[in-house]
């Protein structure tokens, strides 16, 4: 390697580096911005001819967030309708003196939970008040981040399909390889995506099975919108389950609010599972890979992980594999 060569790329090696450094704390945000995108260009690619390529990547960057917020307000306008009717003349004191009451007969133990819960909102206050300077760091951080979600998505669904031409033309791969990377990395984004609605649709009405069950009114309703959360990683059902768990410890249903929470707890934490072996039905990535992936992504890159840890081990297999043919083929033609 020539003086020239070398320069460039150690050069590349640094400009990389603190390229990382500046979207590493908004990186989160840019991947979800390119999955939104992905899911986006069918649809992108039918209405562009009829109505131009901005106006169509406008209006369904419009459309995604209509999707995304809307259900949440329909369905928080009905729990605060249903709860408030739920919760109407509710006494704390008195639900509070329910627990004890259910303590006692249980255990034999008694307590007196409003003296430990006002010692505990005393110490939440002063650890709130302590940290309310990175309270409102990390809510303009996610401001930001989501309007920059906002932003990319729009130019990704516009000129994405150029992004990866360019990528494709400054790869060192040739094209039949690059080719495959993309048939790989498409199959298994749409098989992790179609896998989570079927997961969300599965998980909410077992869930549902449970509350009717346990005995919770209008399970129904409940069922619709356990499905519709569980879309949504960030609330999922068990914002939800848990309240429910609450409602039937304070009528003093006892034995039934431990089958709800054992029940719902066996539900939530049997999901992956059943995502790994969806995902595997629609590709050739073996369900352990999966559910590794959507673990470790979980941890990595939070819930966006879901979705994001098992496409990168299916395209780093697919990379692999490429890379063993490559290295195969050179030594048939060194022995030849």
């Amino acid at each position: 390697m020539n003086t020239r060569l070398l320069f460039m790329a150690l050069l590349l090696v640094v400009l990389g580096y603190f390229s990382f450094l500046i979207i590493e704390p908004i990186l989160t945000y840019l991947l979800a911005a390119i999955l939104l995108a992905f899911m986006l260009h069918p649809l992108h690619a039918r209405l562009s001819p009829h109505i131009g390529a901005r106006v169509s990547a406008f209006i369904l960057m419009v459309f995604a967030l209509a999707a995304a917020v809307t259900p949440l307000l329909i369905i928080g306008y009905l729990l605060i309708e249903t709860l408030d009717g739920i919760t109407a003349g509710l006494d704390e004191i008195v639900l509070i003196e329910r627990f004890e009451e259910l303590i006692l007969s249980y255990t034999g133990i008694e307590v007196d939970l409003l003296a430990e819960l006002e010692g505990l909102l005393q110490g939440l206050s002063e650890a709130a008040i302590g940290g309310l300077t990175e309270v409102v760091f990390s809510a303009l951080h996610i401001i930001l981040g989501l309007l920059l979600l906002v932003f990319v998505l729009y130019y990704l669904i516009l000129d994405g399909p150029s992004f990866v031409r360019w990528l494709m033309d400054v790869t060192p791969m040739e094209d039949a390889v690059e080719k495959e990377l993309i048939d790989e990395a498409n199959v298994i984004t749409w098989a992790v995506l179609k896998s989570h609605l079927l997961v969300a649709i599965i998980e909410g009405i077992l869930m549902g099975i449970g509350f009717y069950m346990a005995g919770i009114p209008n399970a129904p309703f409940w069922t619709m919108v356990m499905i519709v959360l569980s879309i949504l990683p960030v609330i999922g059902a068990s914002s939800i389950w848990a309240p429910a768990v609450l409602y039937l410890i304070y009528i003093g249903e006892l034995p039934a609010a431990i089958f709800l929470f054992v029940y719902g707890a066996i539900i939530l934490n049997i999901e992956n599972y059943i995502r790994a072996i969806l995902v595997d039905r629609d590709s050739d990535l073996h369900p352990a890979v999966v559910l590794v992936g959507v673990l470790g992504g979980l941890y990595v890159f939070g819930v966006l992980g879901l979705f994001i840890g098992p496409i990168i081990l299916a395209i780093f297999k697919a990379v692999l594999n490429v890379f063993g043919r490559q290295m195969e083929a050179e030594e048939l033609e060194i022995s030849s």
